[in-house]
């Protein structure tokens, strides 16, 4: 275990600068894009991995959401003008006093988020979760990904610090002769330990971790974003009785279990 710390750690420092690598630029960047003056348009800069933006108090009755089964509904939105009939069917299961809040909000950032990220349409889904859909720190294989949870603990995030590229994979190393020789080595290491020790490993000293609050955004770059090794999350642990309420805005690509 000392030398997966040891090793990530000097190859960390040689490669990741911080957690970044390469000189290309996504082809999400554009000449509309780069003019253009979302709210989000920070996540757009080069050396930015992660954007947030806290907000007041969301305006849910959790109390009514205990009662609530879990749900998962996931739809593709219009960015310009997203489906009434659709933000809908993304709040049907939800208590009545929260719908007309969350159609509000689910739509205003669907139109700031097509906006900086140049899409037409949106991969949206809304879920009340009471599990830790993903323990393990990792990275998304997409270019952008925006999270949102507006009733108990927050997607965990590392805001600052090295993750280990010896457990969480960079992009910077693909197809090169060191990742041909530690990968399967890699693998093999990660199917035999549990979550808590996997997630000790991939975390190098002096990383901090921070958690997103209640109604907090949080938008990542993922491992798609060209140049990009993308930005190290996981789901976070979830006591007994605890709920979750997570929306999660995607540019495509992989599936939503990484909240």
């Amino acid at each position: 275990m000392r030398l997966l710390i040891y090793g990530g750690l000097l190859l960390a420092m040689a490669l990741q600068r911080p957690i970044l690598g390469g000189n290309s630029r996504s082809k999400y960047i554009n000449k509309r894009l780069v003019q253009c003056k979302s709210r989000f348009s920070k996540i757009r800069e080069r050396n930015t991995l992660y954007l947030t933006e806290k907000r007041d108090s969301v305006p849910l009755d959790t109390s009514q959401l205990e009662t609530t089964p879990d749900f998962s509904v996931s739809e593709v939105l219009q960015a310009s003008e997203p489906e009434n009939d659709l933000l809908d069917k993304m709040v049907q299961y939800l208590p009545s006093s929260t719908r007309e809040y969350l159609k509000n909000d689910i739509a205003s950032l669907v139109r700031d988020f097509g906006d900086v990220t140049n899409l037409d349409s949106v991969k949206v889904q809304l879920a009340l979760i009471r599990e830790q859909k993903c323990p393990r720190f990792h990275v998304d294989k997409i270019p952008y990904r925006l999270l949102v949870t507006y009733t108990g603990p927050g997607t965990q995030y590392i805001s600052k610090g090295l993750s280990n590229p010896m457990i969480i994979p960079l992009k910077s190393l693909e197809n090169t002769l060191v990742w041909s020789l530690l990968g399967k080595f890699r693998t093999w290491v990660a199917q035999r330990i549990s979550n808590e020790e996997y997630n000790k490993l991939a975390i190098l000293p002096g990383a901090a971790i921070k958690e997103c609050g209640p109604g907090e955004i949080l938008i990542l770059k993922g491992a798609d974003w060209e140049g990009c090794n993308g930005a190290v999350h996981r789901s976070p642990p979830v006591d007994e009785g605890d709920l979750r309420l997570v929306l999660t805005l995607d540019t495509g690509g992989g599936g939503y279990e990484n909240r």
